[in-house]
């Protein structure tokens, strides 16, 4: 009975104002991510002066960072699930995430050393940048479950959601390419403080506005031996954690090709680079309504939980047995 109305109590707990400010508050989040993603490797190729050695150690640095960020994801979802704060599990963090952040995207696109100084500040900044990202990253997207238990409410919040992230991640797409124009050293440095003020004043909108379920004080603790048993002993979780680890690095990957071509296309004029723009926007809506219609998102109606996958796994080897 009391498991039943903890279970009631879950599916009861989404009301508007938690809905809304959840997902009205991806804009933000979304859009800063867009802006480092997109066009930070655009703005060290025309306003610094690099060898090709120098930017050949970035590229290195990148791949690095990136390799280190699927690690440190895992880290950070072990550090939260054992967190203990009297505000919530997540709240502290997401905040924590997107203050930092900020800070270091406004660096990013702010200070500017000369030489191997300006390599070796880039490196360590884009560090910072995944790892203080990931702090806010894996909170958000963690309390989401903790929501609702309802399958129907949580597809109603990733698809309000999604539109929402496309409002910011298309607001950075379309609107930068056409105020860098002229002085772009200084056009990427306000953009960078509008776009890190406007991801605090979302992420405090999540925090101020959501109401986050009370953390199980019986729950077990996790730590990293453990996931990685589990996950070495369940035959269906190693392929889904290689093709994660893959896509951790093919994504990020595509989108600085993707830079690259947009930079290209910007000597044809912005309004090429905004056809090409509007075009992924468009593309990324179709891809999420087919997703959610299909249930690609099935992973969101059942959590995770480390014991049922220690008895599935046990099972399977029963079985083979």
């Amino acid at each position: 009975p009391e498991a039943h109305k903890g279970v009631t109590r879950m599916k009861n707990s989404l009301d508007k104002r938690t809905k809304w400010c959840y997902c009205i508050g991806a804009t933000g989040r979304d859009a800063a991510y867009a802006l480092v993603s997109m066009y930070l490797l655009t703005y060290v190729q025309y306003t610094m002066k690099l060898t090709v050695a120098q930017f050949g150690v970035i590229s290195a640095a990148i791949v690095v960072c990136l390799i280190w960020d699927a690690v440190n994801d895992a880290l950070m979802g072990i550090i939260i699930e054992n967190t203990h704060f009297k505000s919530g599990k997540f709240k502290p963090w997401i905040i924590v995430g997107a203050v930092l952040n900020a800070l270091v995207i406004v660096a990013l696109f702010t200070l500017r050393p000369q030489g191997w100084g300006f390599v070796a500040f880039f490196a360590t900044g884009y560090l910072l940048w995944g790892m203080t990202y990931t702090m806010n990253d894996i909170a958000y997207w963690g309390m989401l479950p903790s929501l609702s238990s309802d399958p129907k409410e949580r597809d109603t919040l990733v698809t309000l959601m999604s539109v929402f992230i496309c409002v910011g991640q298309f607001a950075v797409a379309g609107i930068v390419p056409t105020v860098v124009a002229g002085n772009a050293i200084q056009a990427y440095r306000v953009t960078a403080l509008i776009v890190a003020l406007a991801f605090i004043a979302f992420q405090t909108l999540v925090v101020l506005g959501v109401r986050e379920a009370p953390r199980r004080d019986d729950a077990e603790k996790v730590t990293l031996r453990k996931m990685f048993t589990i996950f070495m002993r369940n035959d269906q979780l190693v392929p889904i954690g290689i093709a994660s680890l893959l896509y951790q690095e093919h994504v990020p990957g595509l989108s600085i090709v993707l830079a690259g071509y947009g930079s290209v296309l910007l000597h044809s004029g912005a309004d090429a680079y905004i056809v090409v723009s509007v075009g992924s926007f468009v593309t990324g809506v179709v891809f999420t309504l087919l997703g959610i219609r299909y249930r690609q998102y099935k992973a969101l109606h059942r959590p995770f939980s480390p014991d049922a996958a220690d008895k599935a796994s046990s099972q399977s080897l029963s079985d083979d047995q």
